[in-house]
This record gives structure tokens, sequence and C-alpha cells, in this order.
């Protein structure tokens, strides 16, 4: 096995081989924005139209103490914090916005979401959320969105509607002394 000459802290083995090789310029390739789907022609409401969309097919692996890439899409302020790749999120700009990027397959070899974790997003969605983007990435004040509970996996909504429920114990049987009236 060949012994790199520099150790770069949490790369493989492959990406330092890579990353001494020259390969940077692969990761930061400009993209084909010709590729991308185009932004749906009408406003976009966040609520119904962006919430669901996040929730479903991305919180998934983008919430929690511990977000996949460091990337986080609870909140609007985690959605637009710059990452070591610059903004994943640019208001005003979905062309620029690596967030995107990612949701299309560009022949990077990284589609957002991977497979196995959701259902690819279809051109249509790509396009809202282009629009989401382009028209501001507005985000209603103080919304934080949560991931889909998993399968058997009760949410906290449930747990607290559990523990108020108690098993009311039912009073004895009441005995009444009947007098029958015998011919």
């Amino acid at each position: 096995m060949m012994r790199l000459p520099f150790n770069f802290p949490k790369l493989g083995r492959v990406a330092s081989f890579l990353a001494l090789m020259g390969a940077p310029a692969l990761f930061a390739a400009e993209v084909d924005v010709t590729k991308l789907p185009p932004a749906a022609q009408r406003p976009v409401d966040f609520a119904a139209d962006i919430q669901p969309l996040l929730e479903n097919s991305c919180l998934k692996c983008h919430s929690g103490d511990k977000p996949k890439g460091k990337f986080s899409l609870e909140t609007r302020a985690a959605a637009l914090k710059e990452g070591d790749e610059g903004p994943s999120i640019v208001p005003g700009d979905s062309a620029k916005s690596r967030f995107i990027h990612l949701t299309v397959d560009l022949g990077e070899g990284i589609e957002m979401p991977p497979e196995g974790k959701a259902d690819p997003l279809t051109k249509e969605q790509v396009g809202l959320l282009r629009a989401w983007i382009d028209q501001g990435a507005n985000w209603p004040d103080g919304l934080v969105l949560k991931a889909p509970a998993k399968p058997g996996e009760a949410t906290a909504a449930v747990e607290e509607i559990k523990a108020r429920k108690t098993v009311a114990s039912l009073p004895p049987p009441v005995s009444r002394k009947v007098d029958f009236v015998k011919d």
C-alpha cells in the first residue's frame, strides 16, 4: 500500500490521494445549469409546497444532532449556514445553490436523496425548490421542521397523549338487596 507524504485529517486514503493528485478541481467544477430543471413559474408557498418536500425527502438525513454533511434543514438559519464548500442555499439564485445541484444527477455521482432513503425528486419538485430559492428562500419565523417518524416509532405527540391517558379503575359493583314478593 502506498504511503502518502501528507496526512489530511478526516479524509480517507482515497480522498487524500485524490487531493494530492489535484482532484479538488474535479469537486469544484462548474455546474452546467442548463441541465437543471426550470424553476416553477408561480409563487411558492412554503407550508404547502416546500415544508412537506423537505420533511419527507431531506430531513431523514439532514436533521438531528449529527446531520449528514453537517448540513441541517431543520431551520432557515441552519439551511443558510455556509459550509466548507460555500453556501448550500443562495437566496435569490437557485442556479448557484449547491443544494439544487445535489438534488439533480448532473453526472457527479451524487444525487439527493440517496437511493433507499427517499424517492428521487421529480423535475417538478426540483422546480418548486428552485422557485422557492429564487423567490428569496422565505421560511416562517421560528419554524423548526421535523423529520417524519420512522416506522414503528411513536412521535412525541403520540407519547404525550399516551402519558395523559390513564386506565381508570371502575368502582366495585353495587350490590342491592332486592326483596321479591312471592304469591
